[in-house]
């Protein structure tokens, strides 16, 4: 089954790396650029501008830890072009700080190019077909009530809950996607929701910087199902994935699992409006959003499904929490004693683009 990714806000599936902007990089507010810094170009430099390099870097780090300042202080100071030494130079589509101490995330990379891992589409079907199962057994959702550890439902998918060997998904493979250039990517400023605080003339709160595939960027993959006859799995899964419909299983899945949870995160923000003062524009524009998408994912024509990619994946697209009633969240403690279960989660990441808030990684796939 071919599939088309397109991202329909900034998508950051993360590597785990960070970059400084004290260090590692120039935001030039000017021209809306930020200029990550070649460190092979900077030594080939520096060996010109001095004649004991190691001086140099010292000089570095003691203006940085000394004396408060960047390397863009740094290069000022010993007269050296930011052009010289710059690896790349990529936009910056949301208003920066460039004074403010602060790491950047970066994306996941092959041959410097982002793109979306096999293995993050993978979990995504399996969530969706855990979802799908929970939806017709009603029995098994009362089964949640009796979880007290983390559970991600080894024991639907498997035979016993401790054999990976009889687990169903082994028989779904997804390819990496293609990547796009690095320069081709963005920085982004990203704040958490709702916990804004509005002042007179700015917002201060919890953000982050986040180096993320812009909106309309299109990738292809291809989720690849295996027949089998014979094996140790469990029969609800034989049936699902061995008749001609296999594709056509996953994709009811998937649909379900968007319908669900988009409708659940208007839930959420309607909830959340009613009881917050603050970040109100910011809830409208969220709702805004998963408003489209749930009139597009209703029409009995419709060939796509949205799902969250990556970071910022709200509680209920990373668990089964949608299966548990709220009134069980404190006694599971999903959820601490002083917490209100029909706000939870309240928190997210969002985006601000221009006036506009958006959420984070949202994506639509299609089959090809």
């Amino acid at each position: 089954m071919k599939i088309k990714i397109r991202t329909v806000t900034p998508t950051l599936v993360r590597s785990g790396e960070e970059i400084s902007n004290v260090t590692e990089c120039v935001v030039d507010p000017k021209d809306k650029k930020l200029r990550i810094i070649d460190k092979d170009k900077l030594m080939k430099v520096s060996k010109v501008k001095a004649q004991n390099p190691k001086e140099l870097v010292d000089e570095l780090s003691s203006l940085i830890v000394s004396e408060n300042k960047t390397i863009e202080d740094f290069l000022r100071r010993k007269e050296i072009g930011i052009e010289q030494v710059t690896k790349y130079s990529i936009e910056i589509r949301s208003d920066i700080d460039e004074k403010r101490r602060r790491n950047i995330y970066l994306p996941m990379l092959s041959g410097e190019k982002a793109y979306i891992p096999g293995s993050t589409l993978k979990g995504i079907i399996r969530s969706a077909l855990l979802f799908y199962y929970l939806e017709n057994n009603k029995d098994k959702q009362k089964d949640l009530l009796d979880k007290r550890d983390l559970y991600v439902g080894e024991d639907i998918l498997r035979i016993e809950a401790r054999r990976i060997d009889t687990d169903a998904m082994k028989y779904v493979t997804v390819r990496d996607t293609e990547g796009i250039p690095f320069s081709e990517l963005a920085l982004y400023k990203i704040e958490r929701l709702p916990q804004r605080i509005q002042s007179s003339n700015k917002t201060q709160g919890l953000y982050q910087y986040i180096i993320a595939i812009p909106n309309n960027k299109e990738f292809y993959t291809e989720v690849v199902i295996e027949v089998f006859e014979k094996d140790n799995i469990p029969d609800y899964w034989k049936s699902f994935f061995n008749n001609r419909d296999r594709e056509d299983n996953i994709w009811k899945a998937l649909r379900n699992y968007s319908i669900k949870l988009v409708d659940k995160e208007i839930e959420i923000l309607r909830r959340l409006k009613t009881v917050r003062k603050e970040g109100i524009e910011a809830i409208d524009s969220l709702i805004t959003y998963y408003k489209e998408m749930q009139t597009v994912l209703r029409k009995p024509e419709n060939k796509s499904v949205y799902v969250p990619i990556g970071f910022g994946k709200t509680y209920y697209f990373n668990s089964l929490g949608y299966f548990i009633p709220e009134a069980s969240f404190k006694t599971l403690k999903i959820i601490k004693t002083n917490i209100d279960p029909s706000l939870y989660p309240s928190t997210r990441w969002v985006l601000k683009i221009g006036k506009k808030y958006c959420p984070i990684g949202w994506c639509e796939i299609k089959r090809e």
